[in-house]
């Protein structure tokens, strides 16, 4: 991640690109293939991947050799499959349909939409069959795969209540439109519960799985990154983003900057960095990377 003030970051997104291009492996050769390495290999921030490492505890500096008996390493492929699937589909054009994703083409405009969606599918399924393969114990692996499974039933919930119409924002199809608590559900499914899931499988294999702290971080760290992406939709470029800017606008979707305001989004944005910042001071392992990846979030330019 570009600007992130503590070099653990880069260090472990580094450990993790080494490993990811391997997991292709499942997907036999040809065109399923080559569109799925089109958007899995890609670049991006790694967030995910990152923060399951990071909750993991696990030493980004081992050697190549060790990649493969790293079970946090599967771990987070498998929340990177997973998150990549929510994009593809995400890009169609039955839903936001976009035309760049991390400054490339997305798959639906280089592959078609029947590849993108089978794509899509590939990327989901392949998500659980790497956190079913990771070398642990059974109960880590059942539990990885409940984490997993779980948070993509709460995406796709979250991207549903994105989708509906606006009168059916604040909870009930009688409201007059959006409010402040049915944004905040929505992004708690769409982008919050990969968010803190990928903390929670982190955590179950450093066996700190319980600590009631990874939720909660997770939830406010997942409503700090969407609320500074809706500010960036507002003020961002192209070039900057590596995506369309002013989506919702265009699409006539609310979130919390239409609803409120620039200057009441980004007074929410700091009480979210304050609460967030309380929360890290609870969690077991390296509070202050934590600490140091709510003030990046909060602060990012793209």
């Amino acid at each position: 991640m570009t600007g992130f003030p503590d070099p653990t970051y880069a260090a472990l997104a580094a450990r993790f690109e080494r490993f990811l291009p391997a997991t292709l492996e499942r997907i036999p050769p040809g065109l399923l293939r080559e569109a799925v390495a089109h958007v899995l290999l890609g670049g991006g921030k790694r967030f995910r991947p990152v923060l399951c490492l990071a909750a993991a505890g696990i030493d980004p500096g081992a050697p190549p050799e060790d990649d493969g008996r790293e079970p946090a390493l599967f771990a987070a492929a498998a929340l990177e499959w997973m998150h990549t699937y929510s994009l593809v589909h995400d890009d169609l054009p039955a839903l936001d349909d976009d035309d760049w994703r991390r400054g490339r083409p997305t798959l639906h405009k280089k592959y078609g939409e029947a590849t993108a969606i089978l794509a899509g599918d590939a990327l989901h399924a392949g998500a659980l069959v790497l956190a079913a393969g990771a070398p642990c114990g059974s109960e880590q692996r059942a539990g990885l795969c409940a984490l997993l499974a779980g948070a993509s039933l709460a995406m796709v919930q979250g991207q549903m209540l994105d989708t509906i119409p606006l009168a059916m924002k604040g909870g009930t199809a009688g409201d007059a439109g959006p409010s402040v608590e049915g944004i905040l559900e929505m992004i708690d499914g769409k982008t919050g519960a990969m968010i803190a899931t990928s903390l929670r499988m982190g955590a179950v294999l450093a066996g700190t799985g319980n600590h009631p702290g990874w939720p909660a971080f997770g939830r406010l760290l997942g409503r700090c990154f969407q609320l500074r992406d809706d500010l960036l939709d507002v003020t961002g470029s192209l070039p900057e983003l590596g995506k369309t800017p002013g989506k919702d606008a265009r699409q006539d979707k609310s979130n919390l900057v239409s609803l409120t305001g620039v200057g009441d989004a980004t007074a929410m944005l700091d009480q979210l960095r304050s609460q967030a910042y309380l929360v890290t001071d609870t969690l077991p392992g390296d509070r202050a990377f934590f600490r140091a990846l709510v003030a990046y979030v909060v602060d990012r330019t793209a």
